[in-house]
């Protein structure tokens, strides 16, 4: 988003541009870097998730709505994490 993308980029010691959004292994980049971020902050996979998909208000307003984290997206994420457990990707 382009709200968020500045300053995780500065955050991740990384150029940012409108433009360079458009390059996948750029915004790949910054997800890393977000969700790692907001991991580090929540110390839980529902909650990071949650937040990454909904913003970090948007994990408050659905907290305070459902009475949790766990969310239908950060549930999805975590159960087809599961699948690729173990699978080596190469090149």
């Amino acid at each position: 988003m382009k709200n968020t993308a500045p300053w995780i980029a500065d955050m991740a010691e990384l150029p940012y541009t409108d433009e360079l959004l458009y390059d996948p292994l750029y915004s790949i980049e910054l997800s890393v870097h977000y969700l790692n971020f907001l991991y580090s902050q929540y110390k839980d996979w529902d909650y990071a998730l949650t937040a990454y998909h909904r913003g970090m208000g948007g994990l408050e307003t659905y907290i305070t709505r459902n009475g949790h984290a766990m969310s239908e997206y950060a549930t999805t994420i975590q159960e087809r994490a599961t699948e690729f457990d173990g699978i080596a990707f190469v090149d």
